[in-house]
């Protein structure tokens, strides 16, 4: 869908004398980025009720992760980053986790796909897109 979407700008912006300039950017290991606190201000901000809010924090507090290498347990450590991975919830919380990233952006346009994100944008010349 990005990928179709781009294509068809590019050949728009070509008719049109246009040059276009992109960005692909492939976020490694996103899911494991999200600030907690930040996310639940987003969701907030999103209308949820108060019972809703309180079930989300209590699905993403109290987790712990512990490594096995061989026979040999760690001991665990709080996450405080991150959404479970594997979850149905995961990809949605991500998602509104980065939702409102165009909105940082004035002369570029923002394609995002899970974790993968397309900025481009279109000038008259490769120098003008250059320093967009």
């Amino acid at each position: 869908m990005t990928l179709a979407h781009l294509t068809e700008t590019i050949l728009d912006n070509m008719e049109n004398g246009l040059v276009t300039g992109s960005v692909f950017l492939d976020l490694s290991k996103a899911f494991d980025t999200v600030d907690h606190q930040l996310l639940l201000k987003k969701l907030n901000s999103l209308g949820l009720d108060n019972n809703s809010m309180d079930w989300l924090k209590s699905y993403l507090s109290a987790r712990e992760q512990v490594v096995l290498i061989g026979n040999c347990l760690s001991c665990p450590k709080p996450i405080s980053v991150g959404v479970p991975q594997g979850s149905i919830l995961g990809p949605l919380l991500f998602i509104i986790y980065i939702n409102d990233l165009p909105q940082c952006l004035r002369h570029c346009k923002m394609i995002l796909y899970t974790d993968d994100t397309l900025i481009y944008s279109s000038a008259k010349t490769a120098q003008d897109v250059e320093t967009i």
